[in-house]
């Protein structure tokens, strides 16, 4: 809707979601708010301990390590400390780094890794209890998700990454909430991370690791933006819908501001955030749960498989690339999923290694795939992020239809399956009774001093 707003009164919305996060105290977060806020912890943690030994996330460790002798807060997967905004920011890189991180499909975004990394290496330093974290979490990812979710798919059009811009408002959130500030600096809070917002998708049309920084450097800038307004730095405190302010430079003044501020306190967006099953960008999804659907019922091998059609929304039908020299360009690439997907009957990180990407069978896949969007799935979304995919095989054409890829609220991953991701992917890195232990304490989450005592200390391959 249009919305050019006053940055006074009623509509001073700035102020308004400031005194909402300072007003909300733990008591006043439902149960399933705290429970969902447990899920997002265990998902964020695979995430990030899994990405900790990729490449990005050595290069930015390795960075901070060098320039840095505060020894404050937990870095993930290291053996390294470091002060929270540089823990922050490395940590957030990791999480995003593999493409395993949550999201909120209305906001187009990934929250965990901004507002956790920020959250726990704040809280670890200011030796918060788990309440306040779980707390700082839930309201981090509220206002994260509402701001994405009031922009979302403007802002992309404009060229900008959500999880970079939103993300650091939910970072600077949940530091605040830890500090306790009272509106006013918190609003001056939201004031710096305005200023600190940005991140572009020009990695789209080029394969590279500044993705993954996008939510590490959210991260960090919102945990510095939260500290320096609670040593008394002004910024603007209408700067969402102030002339000049975040509406307008991100979205061009066309905001859904029923998304925004509407049910505050008795509507929590944040619990519908997604978990992901396959580590590859999330527009794909819905024609790889297809396309897997197809190949286990008709029993299809790949040598069979003559031709694939993806039928989806026009965002989706954008991840339509099929030269794939880096990591990112297959995460991002729908016929390369769909053709690892029919090749291994899985779509795991393997499948986004080298060796996949050269396999002769999933390029002939591939390069034999057509990616069409339609009217209809794209009016639909983000409601609804809706795929058709119709395969041909020994003469023979299979179809089927995917409304909410797994993991959507609409379709959710089950307690069960998020503690059997977890293990999947952590107990190769820490090993299974460690891994273990680190699970009990994030899904816990009673104890933060043995949370993160369990996260310190090297992964299996460093001992």
């Amino acid at each position: 809707m249009k919305a050019k707003l006053p940055a006074s009164g009623s509509d001073a919305l700035t102020l308004r979601l400031a005194q909402w996060v300072a007003d909300t105290r733990f008591a006043d977060i439902p149960e399933a708010v705290r429970h969902h806020v447990r899920r997002c912890v265990v998902d964020y943690l695979t995430a990030t301990i899994a990405g900790a030994a990729t490449q990005p996330a050595q290069v930015v460790a390795g960075y901070f390590a060098e320039h840095d002798s505060n020894r404050s807060s937990t870095v993930i997967g290291h053996t390294i400390r470091l002060s929270p905004p540089n823990a922050a920011v490395v940590n957030g890189t990791a999480a995003h780094a593999l493409d395993l991180d949550d999201g909120y499909t209305p906001g187009g975004f990934h929250p965990g890794g901004p507002v956790i990394s920020a959250t726990f290496a704040a809280a670890e330093a200011l030796g918060s209890t788990a309440d306040e974290i779980v707390r700082a979490i839930a309201l981090g990812y509220e206002i994260a998700c509402r701001l994405a979710g009031s922009t979302h798919p403007r802002q992309r059009v404009r060229g900008f990454h959500n999880t970079a811009i939103a993300g650091v408002f939910g970072a600077a959130t949940g530091v605040a909430v830890l500090r306790d500030l009272r509106p006013l600096p918190l609003a001056n809070a939201y004031g710096l991370a305005g200023s600190a917002a940005g991140g572009l998708n020009a990695y789209l049309d080029e394969g590279s690791d500044v993705k993954r920084y996008h939510a590490g450097k959210a991260a960090r800038d919102g945990l510095v933006s939260a500290d320096l307004a609670a040593r008394g730095l002004s910024a603007p405190t209408s700067v969402l819908e102030a002339a000049n302010g975040y509406m307008h430079a991100f979205a061009g003044d066309e905001f859904d501001v029923e998304h925004l501020v509407g049910g505050l306190g008795s509507e929590w967006r944040m619990t519908k955030t997604y978990f992901k099953p396959y580590p590859c960008c999330r527009h794909v999804h819905g024609a790889v749960d297809a396309a897997l659907n197809i190949r286990e019922r008709h029993n299809l091998s790949a040598e069979s498989i003559e031709s694939v059609r993806v039928e989806t929304y026009a965002i989706a039908a954008q991840c339509d690339g099929k030269e794939v020299g880096h990591m990112l360009d297959a995460q991002m690439s729908l016929p390369y999923a769909i053709g690892a997907a029919l090749v291994y009957g899985t779509v795991g990180i393997d499948q986004f290694g080298p060796q996949a990407m050269s396999d002769p069978q999933l390029q002939r896949i591939m390069h034999g795939s057509e990616v069409v969007a339609l009217d209809g799935f794209t009016k639909e979304y983000p409601s609804k992020r809706a795929a058709r995919v119709s395969i041909t095989a020994s003469g023979r054409e299979y179809v089927h239809v995917v409304e909410h890829p797994y993991g959507e609220p609409e379709n959710p991953v089950s307690d069960i399956d998020l503690h059997a991701k977890f293990r999947q992917l952590v107990h190769p890195i820490l090993g299974e009774e460690r891994g273990d232990m680190v699970l009990a304490a994030a899904w816990e989450l009673s104890d933060a001093a043995a949370l993160f005592e369990t996260l310190a200390g090297p992964p299996v391959a460093d001992g």
